[in-house]
């Protein structure tokens, strides 16, 4: 019996179902030069691109790299850039090498893997093989979480016990003040700058005011320590600071918690230590003396000025800060052609003006409106929930004005947000009084100009 051949006939022209590239970024984190010879940059940019080329199913968008920047701060300048891509829906998948170099804040990790996650964003752990779409594998991530965050707390103690033996010494960790440069890690005086610190102390002994100090530099066009405007802040720490005597005080500051890595002034938590002549001085201890006594004088009496003053307790006091200056901003009632606005002014701005810092004012109602978007989607109100100082205070650090109508977030669980925001349409804050008034100029004007 013959053998039956079947003929399969393919048919060429059949459209052939295409599926759509996902978009793979790389997230890279490398925090200290130590690790730099064993976990660089390059080496795990290189490793991590291989695992995206490998697979025909995925795209390369980006690489996101922070180098010098721990892992308990979440915000890294990439890392939130990364985060931003992420809202504006530009990813879909983020790959990075483990999850010690995503971050090392373990509460934090956790919101953000949560948002991520709501975002339709999965997050791959190449080392630990995890991702964070699975949820099986999300209590091992838990763990590791857990053990990325004490094993920094770990290095957190041990680099705050080798700087605190290094004072009991009197071994100084240097860093330079303004009038002075770093030379064979010795501070040399500056004699341009040193000319400037003299004056700054004869000002203030003659009884400028620190305001007054920084319109007459700036008007002079000094360059600042920072590059920018001559600030209050830049010449109280110049007239407080004891190095200009040729003496260092050590451990003036410390670092109160290893996630936020925020300083907190000394006020007697721990030791401090005085080391004389380490270098040259600018200034003669008995101007400095006599500085600080004026200093205090000042103080006593400003407080006598303010013995009745409380502090604000407004929505957002000791929140706000402007992100072109860096003061705060505080609250402001404007009243005028029929409107009412609660307003929150950059204090540089209403000091000195539009030349010191450009920040315009904010509307309060904008600003509850941002704020309350954000807590709820960090899941940490309710819906329906009243905003009131002391909510804001318990779940955010401060909030950034930045420019482009954005603010920036900086909550207490180590989390950092950006915010967009916009005007509601003028013509719908309008009342039918003030569209009457706006009728009636309109032709008070016309009529004028027809004559």
């Amino acid at each position: 019996m013959a053998t039956q051949t079947k003929t399969i006939h393919y048919n060429l022209a059949t459209n052939l179902r295409q599926f759509k590239k996902r978009r793979v970024a790389v997230y890279a984190r490398v925090s200290r030069e130590s690790e730099v010879k064993h976990l660089s940059i390059e080496a795990q940019k290189k490793h991590l691109k291989e695992d995206i080329n490998m697979r025909p199913d995925w795209e390369f968008v980006d690489f996101y790299v922070d180098e010098g920047i721990t892992g308990t701060r979440m915000d890294r300048p990439e890392f939130s850039r990364m985060m931003k891509d992420a809202r504006d829906g530009k990813l879909d998948i983020i790959l990075t090498k483990s999850v010690s170099r995503f971050g090392r804040n373990y509460t934090a990790v956790q919101t953000i893997l949560q948002e991520l996650i709501e975002l339709g964003v999965i997050v791959i752990f190449n080392s630990e093989n995890i991702r964070s779409d699975d949820p099986d594998a999300m209590l091992c991530l838990q763990f590791l979480g857990i053990q990325a965050e004490a094993e920094a707390k770990q290095t957190s103690d041990y680099q705050k016990w080798a700087i605190r033996t290094r004072f009991q010494m009197g071994i100084p960790t240097y860093a330079r003040p303004y009038g002075y440069k770093m030379k064979d890690l010795k501070l040399n005086v500056i004699p341009e700058e040193a000319e400037v610190v003299k004056r700054i102390f004869d000002m203030y002994l003659s009884g400028m005011g620190r305001e007054r100090i920084c319109r007459r530099l700036t008007n002079e066009n000094i360059p600042s320590p920072t590059g920018v405007k001559w600030r209050e802040s830049t010449i109280c720490g110049i007239l407080r600071n004891e190095k200009y005597t040729g003496n260092m005080m050590l451990q003036k500051w410390y670092v109160q918690d290893f996630k936020t890595k925020l300083g907190k002034r000394n006020c007697g938590e721990l030791p401090m230590y005085l080391v004389e002549d380490t270098h040259e001085p600018i200034i003669t201890k008995e101007i400095f003396e006599a500085t600080q006594e004026e200093i205090k004088r000042r103080s006593i009496k400003a407080k006598k000025k303010t013995k009745n003053y409380k502090p604000s307790t407004r929505l957002f006091s000791q929140l706000l800060y402007c992100g072109y200056c860096g003061n705060s901003m505080h609250y402001k009632f404007s009243k005028g052609n029929g409107t009412k606005r609660d307003l929150w002014v950059c204090e540089y701005h209403t000091r000195l003006g539009r030349d010191a810092c450009p920040t315009k004012c904010l509307r309060e109602y904008v600003l509850k409106k941002a704020t309350y978007e954000v807590l709820l989607s960090r899941n940490l109100i309710r819906e329906n929930s009243i905003l009131t100082h002391e909510l804001l205070k318990e779940h955010i650090y401060k909030i950034i004005v930045l420019e482009d109508q954005q603010l920036e977030y900086h909550l207490r669980n180590g989390g950092v947000v950006i915010q967009r925001w916009e005007y509601e349409s003028r013509s719908k804050s309008w009342t039918p009084e003030m569209r009457k008034r706006a009728r009636e100029r309109a032709l008070k004007q016309f009529g004028k100009e027809a004559k």
